[in-house]
C-alpha cells in the first residue's frame, strides 16, 4: 500500500481553503441572524472585514494590545458598522506571520491591522497587501518599509530609549554628571522595538563620560532570559549601577535576579510598557520606573484608523501615541 503524502504546497492551499470556510461561517452567522438589517449590510459593498495579524498571546503587552483591539472590534460589529474580523497569532514566529498574511489576502479581506514580528522579516507583507490592493495598518512595532504602509499606529520607541537613558542620567548624578556601569537588556533582535529602544539609550546614557555600558544582551523580551542574564552579570560584575531593560518582562526579571542576590540598594533598574506588577513594583519601591507604553491607545487606534481606510473616511497616517514615565511619585494615577 502506497502511504499518501500531503507536501507543503496542498497543505498551505488546505489551510487557506479552511481559514477561507471559517470566515465564511463566522460571516453567515454574524449577519444572517439580524433579519433585514443584515440583508442590507451583505448588499453593501462597503461591507468592512478586518483582518488581524497578532504578533504574539503570549506576550504580557501584547495581550493588553490585542485585548484594545477585541473591545474595539466587537464594538463594532455589534453595532453593525462592520461585517466580521479575524484574528491569528504569529506566536512570534516570522514565517508563521508571513503565511497567515498570504491566507488574509487570499480571503480578500478588506483591511489588514499588523503588530509585525520583525522588522526586516515581515516587510513583504506590506509589499504584498500593496500588489493585492489590499490597505494596512502596522501597529506597536514597524516593519522596515513602514513608510509605504497605509498607516502606522504606534509610539516612537527611540523616545522610550531616550526616557529610560534620561532617567538612568539622573539617578546617577545627573546628564552630563552621571558615573557608574550599565547593563542593557535588549529585545528581540531585529525587531524595530528592540532596534529603535537601543537607538534612544546610545543618544542618551551611553553619551554619559562618566557612564561604562558593561554589556548589551538580549534577553528575547523574556522574563526567565532576563533574569538567567542577569545573574550571570551578578557573577561577572562586582560593581553595578543601573539595568535598563527594553521591556517590562526583562525589567521584572532583572529584578527578581537583583533582589535575589541582594543587592537592589545599589542597582537602578527601569524598563518599558508599565504593565500591571511592573507598576505595583514601583508602586511598592523595587522597580524604579516603567515607561508607559499605551497599549489601549495602539489598540483602540489602529481600528479606528483601519475602519476609517476601509470606509474610505479621512484617517491619519502617522498616529504617535505618547511615551510617560511612571515613577514612585506618579505611579497612583496609573494603577
Amino acid at each position: 500500500m502506497k502511504k499518501l503524502r500531503v507536501g507543503r504546497r496542498m497543505t498551505r492551499k488546505l489551510t487557506t481553503v479552511l481559514l477561507v470556510l471559517a470566515m465564511t461561517l463566522s460571516l453567515l452567522s454574524g449577519c444572517g441572524a439580524s433579519g433585514e438589517a443584515g440583508g442590507e449590510a451583505a448588499k453593501d459593498d462597503r461591507a468592512v472585514k478586518i483582518g488581524i495579524l497578532q504578533k504574539s498571546r503570549s506576550d504580557q503587552y501584547q495581550i493588553l494590545l490585542n485585548a484594545a483591539q477585541d473591545t474595539a472590534l466587537a464594538e463594532l460589529k455589534s453595532s453593525g458598522k462592520i461585517a466580521n474580523f479575524l484574528q491569528v497569532d504569529a506566536d512570534t514566529d516570522v514565517q508563521k506571520q508571513l503565511n497567515q498574511a498570504d491566507d488574509m489576502i487570499a480571503m480578500g479581506v478588506s483591511v489588514i491591522i499588523m503588530s509585525p514580528v520583525d522588522a526586516n522579516g515581515c516587510a513583504p507583507i506590506v509589499d504584498k497587501c500593496k500588489e493585492a490592493g489590499i490597505p494596512i495598518v502596522i501597529v506597536n512595532s514597524k516593519t522596515s518599509n513602514v513608510e509605504d504602509a497605509t498607516a502606522f499606529v504606534g509610539s516612537n520607541d527611540v523616545e522610550a530609549g531616550e526616557i529610560m537613558g534620561n532617567f538612568i542620567a539622573d539617578q546617577l548624578g545627573g546628564k552630563g554628571n552621571a558615573k557608574g556601569n550599565v547593563l542593557q537588556l535588549e529585545g528581540d533582535i531585529g525587531n524595530s522595538a528592540q532596534i529603535d529602544r537601543d537607538q534612544g539609550l546610545k543618544n542618551t546614557i551611553y553619551k554619559e563620560a562618566g557612564v561604562t555600558v558593561l554589556e548589551s544582551l538580549s534577553g528575547k523580551w523574556l522574563r526567565e532570559e532576563a533574569m538567567r542574564i542577569t545573574e550571570d552579570w551578578l557573577q561577572k560584575y562586582p560593581d553595578i549601577s543601573a539595568i535598563a531593560a527594553e521591556n517590562d518582562n526583562m525589567g521584572m526579571g532583572a529584578l527578581n535576579a537583583v533582589i535575589n542576590a541582594g543587592r537592589k540598594d545599589d542597582i537602578v533598574i527601569v524598563s518599558v510598557d508599565a504593565i500591571e506588577d511592573a507598576k505595583l513594583s514601583v508602586q511598592a519601591g523595587e522597580l524604579d520606573a516603567t515607561v508607559l507604553q499605551d497599549a489601549n491607545g495602539q489598540g483602540t487606534g489602529s481600528v479606528d484608523v483601519a475602519f476609517k481606510i476601509a470606509r474610505g473616511e479621512a484617517y491619519e497616517k502617522n498616529t504617535n501615541i505618547p511615551f510617560v514615565l511612571i515613577t514612585k511619585d506618579n505611579v497612583d494615577q496609573y494603577l
